[in-house]
């Protein structure tokens, strides 16, 4: 997720006036900040399926520019934004994405499916886990950033 306060105007700002989600935002950054255990566009195609489920239109905008300056080509990203992929590696990790956010209402706490988890071992699911919860905040940010859209006047 980074290069959203590059992309978004005020997103520093508004992710800053949300309650906890500076410090929440540093504890993913920090836990993503080692090698990766996932592939190298696991994080931008992530952000893309988790937009694509709870996102508003500018959020998944944002995103999608992301996913776009991170090189995953539109063929990536519209197969990511309908749950798949290609590869059957990602489309491991696109799935267990997609099901992450797929309920109607939100868990406490974000998990990785069981299938998947003992398919990426501990290590892929917790990355997996923390892209995705980077990516609910990325959202909710963006939803607040978003500019206002009013209709024309008579």
């Amino acid at each position: 997720m980074k290069g959203l306060d590059s992309l978004v105007p005020d997103f520093t700002r508004s992710l800053d006036a949300l309650p906890g989600a500076s410090e929440a935002w540093r504890q993913l950054d920090a836990s993503l900040s080692g090698p990766s255990f996932l592939p190298a566009r696991a994080g931008a195609i992530i952000s893309v399926v988790v937009a694509e489920r709870v996102g508003d239109d500018y959020a998944r905008w944002a995103v999608h520019r992301l996913a776009e300056r991170a090189g995953v080509n539109g063929e990536a990203r519209m197969l990511a934004a309908a749950g798949t992929s290609l590869d059957p590696c990602m489309r491991a990790v696109v799935k267990a994405a997609w099901l992450m956010v797929s309920c109607e209402r939100l868990p406490q706490a974000l998990e990785c499916p069981a299938p998947h988890a003992m398919l990426l071992g501990e290590r892929g699911a917790a990355e997996l886990t923390a892209r995705v919860a980077m990516a609910l905040l990325a959202c909710r940010v963006l939803q607040a950033v978003a500019p206002k859209v009013h209709a024309a006047a008579p």
